[in-house]
């Protein structure tokens, strides 16, 4: 069994630990191209954008974005980008 690990990218940079809790998924809503090729190989280029918004214990909240990418080359790289949208108060100090 895997077990899934995330944690808050503000906390792990002052390195201080902090519980994480999700707050909410959005999911952009394209149909994705699937198709087999002329030598049989499937295909799955989905245009779709995972978005996920997390807090901390901290006070930290911030946005991930995912997508994923074809084994053909296809959008070269999975999206996966973090966003960081509030700072705990003592950061404005």
């Amino acid at each position: 069994m895997v077990r899934e690990k995330l944690v808050c990218p503000v906390c792990k940079e002052k390195n201080i630990k902090s519980c994480v809790y999700p707050k909410s998924t959005t999911c952009s809503k394209m149909y994705p191209l699937e198709y087999y090729d002329p030598d049989g190989f499937f295909h799955s280029h989905d245009r779709n954008v995972t978005g996920r918004e997390y807090n901390c214990t901290n006070g930290h909240n911030w946005i991930t974005k995912t997508s994923k990418a074809c084994w053909c080359g296809w959008r070269q790289e999975p999206l996966s980008e973090t966003t960081i949208l509030k700072k705990n108060r003592d950061e404005f100090k």
